[in-house]
């Protein structure tokens, strides 16, 4: 999820970059979250701690399940620096298969990078690595690059390990979020509409060929502590995944700013 990042970015954690399927591809690291932080005690001119809860029906990477059209529980935990450096620890339950015969249940993500601002225009970069306990045949590593300008953002990913099989993979996505107003809202606030692009790329000879997903949502916050969000996501090309779980469908997610 924090950050100059735009809002978005850090409460789409249903959204990673590469999406998992049953030749696993790779996800996106959840980004840290940009809402209010709690200081640590008396440190808080050194870093700040946040963490969050979410639920969600459907836990979609790049157009694609990870749960098999099942809800997902999810949690993250940052620590951010003044310096703009951080770390951070994401997870989510899935569920699929590892290609040797077992069934992956449990993602945890663990990323460290640093973010800062140039006049209106946000960064984040840094490395983050996929572990998926009782089935380490899809841990797998990747390096990421976000960009904000205003409403836009842009983001690129690359793994040198796509499916687990030393091929190469490239994720780049570019979206938008704009404020509704009130007056166009019946009255509501902190009201957003928004969408993304994505196109994800692979070399060698692998299940899944290159594709194109987008998604659009509709999201609200509440009180700085609470974001509602429903999206609807698609896929165009062949994701290497059983029909069931590309395509068009909608999710909603719920995510609690814990502290």
């Amino acid at each position: 999820m924090k950050t100059a990042l735009p809002l978005f970015l850090g409460l789409l954690i249903s959204c990673p970059a590469f999406a998992q399927t049953t030749t696993p591809l790779t996800t996106e690291p959840p980004p840290p979250i940009p809402l209010t932080n709690s200081a640590v005690n008396g440190v808080e001119d050194m870093f700040s701690l946040s963490g969050t809860l979410a639920l969600t029906s459907n836990y979609i990477a790049s157009g694609v399940s990870q749960t098999d059209n099942d809800p997902a529980l999810q949690g993250s935990f940052n620590a951010l620096t003044k310096y703009g450096i951080y770390g951070e620890v994401w997870a989510s339950t899935v569920n699929f298969p590892n290609g040797y015969g077992n069934t992956a249940y449990l993602e945890s993500d663990w990323s460290i990078g640093y973010q800062n601002q140039y006049q209106d225009l946000s960064y984040d970069f840094g490395y983050v690595y996929y572990f998926y306990p009782g089935s380490v045949e899809l841990d797998y590593g990747e390096i990421f690059l976000d960009l904000g300008y205003n409403i836009f953002n842009a983001e690129i990913k690359y793994t040198p390990n796509a499916s687990n099989e030393g091929e190469n993979g490239v994720y780049v996505e570019g979206g938008a979020t704009v404020p509704i107003l009130p007056k166009y809202a019946f009255g509501l606030k902190d009201l957003e509409v928004g969408g993304t692009l994505g196109y994800s790329w692979y070399s060698g000879n692998l299940s899944t060929e290159d594709y194109v997903n987008w998604e659009l949502f509709l999201q609200k916050t509440w009180h700085e502590r609470m974001v509602t969000q429903l999206a609807y996501t698609d896929t165009e090309g062949e994701t290497g995944t059983p029909d069931h779980l590309d395509g068009a469908k909608i999710s909603g997610t719920i995510t609690l700013l814990l502290f």
